[in-house]
């Protein structure tokens, strides 16, 4: 039995602007329809092997902006390994390895896509429609995708619209409006947005914060009022991020206004950033599975949903 070490109620449910299939996703599988001893797939939750990802988060920043980022992608096919197990949600992870979800992905010439079509996120002051990423690249954990086959979106490169799309405490519903090789669906208060907390230590800042080496960090904010709606687990996260290669080190568990990172945590995070300078993120975030649908009906595999609240300050390794 796969361990589920994530049980997140909830990175990053992103909308997402679309195209028409290609023949790439032109993938033939039995028709369920005319092959009545076709297996139907069991849908496992969390156990489920991956479909794809969609995530959304409000980021503030020291400077007092306050920004989206939100990013989607879905799976036809993803690869060789098909479920990866996820980082520790009691405690830390070196997710520099790309060996836990959701920082790891099989190489991405065994990676095919389906195509969703639009990706709009509703239910806040507005409806927010992801932009397809016309580049390969890197997405915020770190898996890098092939160029107009996923989503990524910062809304503006000022980063002062976040409230104009996304609010705190908020459900969301995820609309997609499909292809020809995903049907259009609607998935419904998908996704919970957790209350704003402040951060106590460090303070949040311009000024790159320094992590000195062989030395654990305690890491405090305010805990957000309990009064989410049920069947939303709302964690709390600290990750140190490379930019452009995501997360060196996460740090989950409950939400109870601090996380302690251990000194060889802090070490690991010191040699992947050297002597430049990082993201601090401090979070709260649900986390929710829902099955994806292709062309065929239902696939079995999951769509992972996150939705983040987020504090983002400089770091340095002195």
């Amino acid at each position: 039995m796969r361990l589920r070490t994530l049980s997140l109620s909830l990175f990053f449910a992103m909308a997402g602007l679309a195209a028409c299939g290609d023949d790439e996703n032109d993938i033939k599988r039995p028709d369920a329809a005319t092959t009545p001893d076709a297996p139907k797939p069991v849908f496992k939750g969390y156990d489920a092997d991956e479909g794809g990802e969609v995530r959304i988060e409000y980021v503030k920043f020291g400077n007092g902006n306050a920004g989206i980022r939100a990013g989607a992608f879905f799976y036809d096919n993803p690869g060789t390994k098909r479920f990866w197990e996820y980082v520790n949600t009691n405690g830390c992870t070196d997710s520099s390895t790309d060996m836990n979800w959701p920082t790891a992905a099989n190489p991405i010439a065994e990676r095919t896509y389906l195509d969703p079509g639009n990706i709009i996120l509703s239910g806040g002051p507005q409806t927010f429609t992801l932009k397809r990423n016309p580049a390969m690249g890197p997405d915020v954990p770190g898996r890098v995708h092939p160029a107009d086959k996923w989503f990524f979106d910062t809304a503006t490169s000022a980063d002062t619209d976040g409230g104009t799309y996304l609010t705190e405490k908020t459900k969301y519903d995820l609309i997609v409006t499909g292809s020809p090789s995903m049907p259009a669906q609607i998935f419904d208060d998908v996704m919970y947005m957790p209350a704003d907390f402040s951060v106590i230590s460090p303070a949040l800042s311009t000024t790159p914060f320094p992590i000195p080496a062989g030395m654990p960090q305690t890491f405090t904010w305010t805990t957000p009022p309990s009064d989410q709606p049920a069947g939303y687990e709302i964690v709390s996260l600290v990750a140190f991020i490379v930019p452009g290669q995501g997360p060196a080190v996460l740090c989950i568990e409950p939400n109870d206004g601090s996380i302690t990172v251990p000194a060889n945590f802090i070490d690991i995070a010191r040699a992947k950033i050297g002597a430049n300078t990082g993201t601090l993120a401090r979070q709260t975030l649900t986390h929710q599975v829902r099955e994806l649908m292709d062309r065929n009906g239902p696939t079995g595999k999951r769509i992972d949903l996150l939705t983040i609240w987020c504090y983002a300050t400089p770091f340095v390794a002195p």
